[in-house]
């Protein structure tokens, strides 16, 4: 499953994709996203946290590594780029539960602080991930 998530998105990258491309990519990355953690109470599963195996798998599968390619992307935050919005925000969001508690993840992502950092103005959370990191 890991795999396959990973080839939904690595098949479609493009600078120029068409929405309905982002929003696939959008649903591969969200349960990529979902991947990192697991439940803390089964009667509540907003509430998560790291799983570290999970992690250690998605690693393994260079999972954060496509989502930098993602972060390539050209996006001017451009209201005419809500998808492509959404594919960066769950892009954050993913690199912030990949990194959780996982000092091997963290060493991954430092050397991409600095690229990380030039996107800070499009209000994307980056600093949640940066703390993780």
């Amino acid at each position: 499953y890991f795999n396959h998530c990973c080839q939904v998105i690595s098949a479609r990258i493009s600078p120029s994709m068409p929405e309905s491309e982002e929003k696939i990519i959008l649903e591969a990355l969200t349960e990529l996203e979902l991947i990192c953690t697991v439940p803390i109470d089964p009667a509540n599963p907003k509430q998560r946290t790291p799983a570290k195996s999970h992690q250690q798998i998605l690693r393994n599968v260079e999972a954060h590594t496509l989502v930098h390619r993602l972060l390539l992307l050209p996006f001017d935050n451009l209201p005419t780029e809500k998808v492509r919005r959404e594919v960066f925000l769950c892009c954050y969001r993913f690199l912030k539960d990949f990194a959780a508690n996982n000092p091997d993840n963290q060493l991954l992502l430092l050397e991409n602080i600095p690229f990380y950092l030039t996107q800070m103005e499009a209000k994307l959370k980056i600093a949640e991930t940066m703390i993780e990191i």
